[in-house]
């Protein structure tokens, strides 16, 4: 551990200036890391990070802007999205169903009534 001293000089509201003086402690902590983690980190960066610093991430590499569609469990391939109905609820688990009919609730599909 090592305790170093942070000096500072603030400007109070009235224009007088002020001496703050911080202690803070800096612990170094070892941490475990996998030999295949630690290569990989030391690759080169290639495509639309090629240049960036190590351990930058952009927003449009890392991230996926666009709206990813699931098949839930139950649902069958050969069913248009659009003309699922309650039938096709009976054959989810129960938590899959009330999830199912939350969101339809919530877009508009059923009503509070037919939720209940």
């Amino acid at each position: 551990t090592v305790t170093k001293e942070i000096t500072e000089f603030k400007t109070l509201d009235d224009g007088s200036r002020v001496k703050v003086t911080r202690k803070v402690t800096c612990v170094r902590k070892m941490v475990r890391l996998n030999k295949s983690v630690k290569l990989r980190r030391s690759w080169a960066k290639f495509g639309d990070c090629e240049g960036q610093a190590p351990g930058f991430k952009e927003n449009g590499v890392v991230n996926i802007a666009e709206k990813a569609n699931f098949e839930l469990a139950g649902q069958e391939e050969s069913e248009p999205a659009g003309n699922k109905g309650m039938g096709s609820l009976l054959n989810m688990d129960t938590f899959s169903v009330l999830r199912q009919l939350r969101t339809k609730m919530s877009s508009g599909e059923i009503t509070q009534e037919q939720y209940e």
